[in-house]
């Protein structure tokens, strides 16, 4: 062979190793290129795989305050489930579903369901929305044995949800009289929600109820929030006549408020009517009382001595002497001894041993402002076989200081008098033989 052909020959051999090689190469090149791409797509696929694992199922509703609640109708739901739903939704999320019209079950539409809900689970008030008119509702039975039910509102026209839609634009606190005192009573303070409160129909009723004693609103509502809403509910109820507000009326509704512990009912028994209290009331009520009247003032302080000194039973008069030697900052004596209890109270308010001092209280007594006393005992009989010199007792008088006055023994002043014990009130005439 020439020189000419093996050097053509050796040509060809290099270009096919060097074909060959650069087919190895970029067959290498693309095994590894899919190797890498298959690797990236196993590790998106698992990533997607855990991800839908820990996501919650989608709900029927979704989120948007711009295009509102949809209700998912592409599957048939049941009312109780849709109910369900609503009522697990928050106040905003209620109000943008107003604009929705998709038919739920047996006529029903999202917007009727949405609007029921918020009058029931957040005390919207619906009837003031739609300025009175009447609607129609049908009772849902939230629970098995149909003990809680739930009104839901039904054919209500676009102009009705129109006015709907303009309360809730206009109005700050679009809630029920109920919805406002829930509010206050969790502790919202705002003073616009105060005012609206002080302009419903509940409120209004009860400030005329206390009109006689001038009672603050302020004071009012620290009554109302002291005891549950249906004390106030009730009481409204019962449709009232204005005209006919009396003390008796005015007691009768604070009563209430001393099973929850009410100290502002407990003051406000005393201003209203003390001699009712006093005279009037269940032991048991009169018991409550005196452990609501823990602060000393003027006014507990007769109170009390009135209850210690009167004829209500031990157990009464055993409260009062508890509280008395409260009032003294003393500390109250196991077992309980009336007797001991009296030389206390004649020691620490100068009393004479076994007497009953001449106290006065001063209650407001409806549009009467004049001072009354509390009538402990019968007025005395008046002698006419004898001329007699005439007493009037004066605060502080007591039957030994009469007597020493008027140089007699006590016991001749109360055989004028016809007195079977030592108990004088302020006011009592008495007979100096």
């Amino acid at each position: 062979m020439s020189r000419k052909k093996r050097k053509l020959r050796a040509l060809r051999v290099k270009e096919e190793v060097s074909r060959d090689q650069n087919s190895t190469r970029r067959l290498t090149g693309g095994l590894v290129f899919s190797g890498a791409l298959n690797i990236a797509l196993a590790t998106s696929l698992i990533y997607f795989a855990v991800k839908a694992k820990d996501t919650p199922p989608p709900s029927s509703f979704t989120s948007s305050m711009e295009s509102g609640f949809v209700l998912d109708l592409s599957r048939e739901i049941s009312l109780q489930s849709a109910m369900e739903q609503y009522l697990s939704l928050d106040f905003e999320s209620l109000v943008a579903l107003l604009k929705k019209k998709d038919s739920v079950e047996g006529g029903l539409s999202q917007r009727d369901l949405a609007l029921s809900t918020l009058a029931f689970k957040y005390d919207f008030d619906a009837k003031r929305a739609l300025l009175g008119q009447e609607t129609e509702t049908n009772a849902f039975p939230l629970d098995p044995n149909k003990e809680v039910t739930m009104p839901i509102y039904m054919g209500l026209t676009d102009a009705q949800y129109r006015l709907v839609h303009s309360f809730l634009k206009t109005e700050q606190w679009p809630y029920t009289s109920s919805g406002l005192f829930n509010r206050i009573t969790e502790g919202q303070s705002e003073k616009s929600l105060k005012e609206a409160f002080f302009l419903t129909k509940e409120f209004m009723l009860l400030e005329a109820l206390f009109c006689p004693i001038s009672l603050p609103k302020e004071d009012l509502l620290k009554l109302m929030t002291e005891g549950p809403w249906n004390l106030v509910q009730n009481f409204v109820d019962s449709k009232p006549l204005v005209e006919n507000f009396s003390n008796p009326l005015r007691i009768h509704f604070l009563c209430q408020y001393l099973d929850s512990a009410s100290d502002e009912a407990a003051s406000l028994i005393l201003k209203v009517d003390p001699e009712y209290a006093l005279n009037k009331l269940s032991d048991d009520k009169v018991v409550a009382l005196l452990g609501l009247l823990e602060n000393k003032t003027e006014l507990t302080q007769n109170f009390v001595l009135h209850i210690a000194l009167g004829s209500r039973s031990d157990w009464v008069k055993q409260e009062a002497c508890r509280l008395l030697y409260h009032y003294s900052n003393r500390e109250f004596i196991h077992p309980f001894n009336y007797q001991s209890a009296l030389d206390f109270i004649a020691h620490e308010f100068d009393l004479c041993p076994n007497e009953s001092p001449a106290l006065d209280i001063y209650p407001i007594q409806g549009e009467q402002e004049s001072s009354m006393t509390i009538q402990i005992m019968e007025q005395p009989l008046v002698s006419s076989a004898e001329p007699h010199r005439i007493y009037t007792v004066q605060k502080g008088d007591c039957l030994s200081k009469i007597a020493k006055k008027h140089q007699i023994e006590i016991k001749e002043l109360k055989a004028a008098n016809h007195l079977d014990n030592d108990l004088i009130q302020v006011g009592t005439t008495l007979l100096i033989p």
